[in-house]
């Protein structure tokens, strides 16, 4: 949810619109001035009512309310910063004109309405009794906390035994056997399953010893087509561009056959269609053919293995301090005793978790003061619920600035899993006003420095450069879930899994995913105030039909030539 940072956006231009002509020529100038109090009282307590959402189904309603109005409040000022530009373009006749009147009446009447929601919005913020002022605002304008390049784990930490149990098995165990051999690796999620998976399938021996090795990475949707076209992909480095499944498959058959090959099945949550997937995969007629599967579900792991499952364990206390204090510390650096005295009762909280390891380590490196250490320590959030894992990951994004807060939260908009380009990400963060450019600083480098501190803050992973210096990267699964959970309804992905039959009125970012070549945008009509509309396979030319007026457009990526109905796209 953006809206903490949005909120101090709107209390600064409602204070310079208060002195625009519209507001006093539409009469609403003290209404203005009204909602602008209201603003600042709610902005003033917005972290702890962020915060207690999280155990508070109330609180979390609350926040749903003001957000939208937010958003539709955002609206309104822009079309009045637009029509006054418009005015002063066209001089002082225009403001007689019969549009003009219009537009103030329309104007002086959506105002009207939107204070009156607001007023609702803090008379129920009342009932909460937060104590206003309750929490030492951080100041936005401070300059990000100064860290040294990304630490990357150069080894792993309590895995080497799981790691020499798994290569032994593919290099000798299953090298004389015929058809598939599948050996699933099961956990909770944040054991490391997938970075498990990595090392095994990076170490040199498995490498010499396999003709072909494929990654594809599975998660909820376990898709045929998708997953076929990945083996492909993988294999000849070049998108097939095929439409049916049948011939996918000769394709993919084609690539396998005479190959002793590896494929890692990673983040696999069901396995519905793995019969249809098995009797393709089987075409190699080569010995010693093995397939990796990475998983929450033991049931998934039962019915895909055909030896028993690897049960990944949390790690032991030694090798979980081993690694977060690698990344707390850094390597060979001085570890203060009271730090490390807080830190060794931090690390027992977390259940043996790496991904909690690295999270926490990452957002207390290079912190000398006390005080940061025993504010994670006595988290509220560790006893919120029973998910540790989840608890910890709050504590790391509540100890972000609001504008890094919101510009993570974001990262909803994209399918769990997805490679994410950064360079198109920090532009949906401009867009959508995300990101302002600070002092010298411009726009675009104050995104690459948001960008940068939720990589070292381990919020993104698996970082690469291709050869033409584009950056991508991913997000684990659960910081995704975490993103979903702050954004709710606000972000909806359309892909093959999903449907849009009860869109959601508060909707403001919707990506599409799927390979229907017609999309009924009828749909988006409901929603109050859509922001970003995005396709992210753009070369799939989708034929909309009834294009609605998306007014409030802020981001817009599309293959059709059909938008003629886009007439009034002044935000975008």
């Amino acid at each position: 949810m953006a809206t903490e940072a949005l909120l101090g956006v709107l209390i600064g231009n409602l204070n310079t619109f208060v002195k625009n002509e519209i507001a006093a020529l539409s009469g609403v100038d003290s209404q203005i001035q009204e909602l602008s109090d209201n603003l600042e009282a709610i902005h003033a307590l917005f972290q702890d009512a962020a915060e207690e959402q999280f155990k508070s189904q109330a609180m979390k309603d609350w926040l749903k309310k003001l957000s939208d109005a937010a958003h539709v409040l955002e609206d309104i000022l822009e079309d009045c910063s637009t029509e006054s530009n418009r005015l002063q373009t066209e001089g002082c006749l225009a403001r007689f004109h019969p549009k003009t009147i219009l537009f103030r009446h329309a104007i002086s009447k959506r105002i009207k309405d939107i204070v009156k929601r607001f007023q609702h919005i803090d008379d129920d913020r009342r009932r909460f009794q937060l104590p206003l002022g309750f929490r030492q605002r951080q100041q936005e304008d401070d300059d990000p906390r100064q860290t040294s390049s990304a630490i990357t784990e150069h080894q792993m930490y309590g895995r080497d035994q799981d790691k020499e149990k798994i290569v032994e098995f593919l290099i000798k165990h299953a090298s004389n056997i015929d058809g598939l051999s599948v050996y699933p690796i099961v956990g909770m999620g944040g054991l490391g399953k997938t970075t498990l998976a990595r090392w095994v399938f990076n170490d040199e021996r498995v490498i010499k010893h396999f003709d072909l090795k494929i990654w594809v990475c599975v998660s909820t949707n376990f898709n045929m087509m998708i997953i076929l076209q990945s083996i492909v992909e993988s294999s000849t480095g070049a998108n097939p561009n095929l439409s049916t499944l049948e011939a996918m498959q000769n394709k993919a058959q084609q690539v396998l056959v005479g190959k002793r090959y590896l494929l890692v099945l990673d983040d696999v949550w069901d396995n519905v269609k793995w019969e249809d997937l098995k009797s393709v995969l089987q075409c190699s007629r080569t010995k010693g053919v093995s397939i990796l599967v990475t998983t929450r579900d033991p049931r998934v792991a039962s019915n895909m293995g055909t030896f028993s499952t690897h049960d990944l364990q949390p790690l032991s206390e030694d090798d979980n301090w081993s690694l977060f204090s690698h990344y707390a510390f850094g390597p060979n650096k001085e570890q203060p005793a009271k730090l490390v005295e807080i830190g060794m009762e931090i690390m027992r909280r977390c259940s043996g978790s790496p991904l909690v390891a690295k999270v926490l380590g990452s957002l207390l490196r290079n912190e000398k003061e006390e005080k940061l250490w025993l504010n994670v320590l006595e988290s509220k959030f560790w006893d919120i619920d029973d998910d540790v894992i989840m608890g910890a990951l709050r504590i790391s994004y509540f100890h972000l600035k609001a504008s890094s807060r919101q510009c993570f939260s974001f990262c909803a908009v994209y399918p769990e899993d997805f490679r994410i380009e950064k360079e198109q990400l920090i532009h949906l963060w401009m867009a959508n006003g995300l990101i302002k450019s600070k002092g010298n600083l411009e726009v675009e480098d104050v995104g690459n420095k948001v960008w940068e501190e939720l990589w070292q803050r381990s919020f993104f992973q698996e970082v690469e450069i291709d050869e033409l210096g584009r950056t991508t990267f991913k997000i684990h699964d659960l910081f995704h879930e975490l993103a979903q959970s702050i954004m709710g309804q606000e972000c909806i992905v359309y892909d093959e899994s999903a449907s849009l039959t009860n869109l959601s009125t508060r909707v403001h970012h919707v990506t599409y995913l799927k390979r229907e070549r017609d999309v009924n945008m009828d749909v988006f009509k409901k929603a109050e105030s859509l922001r970003t509309l995005i396709n992210l396979r753009p070369s799939e030319v989708l034929n909309y039909r009834g294009l609605p007026p998306f007014n409030s457009l802020r981001a817009l990526r599309t293959s059709s030539s059909q938008l003629s109905a886009l007439k009034c796209l002044t935000h975008l």
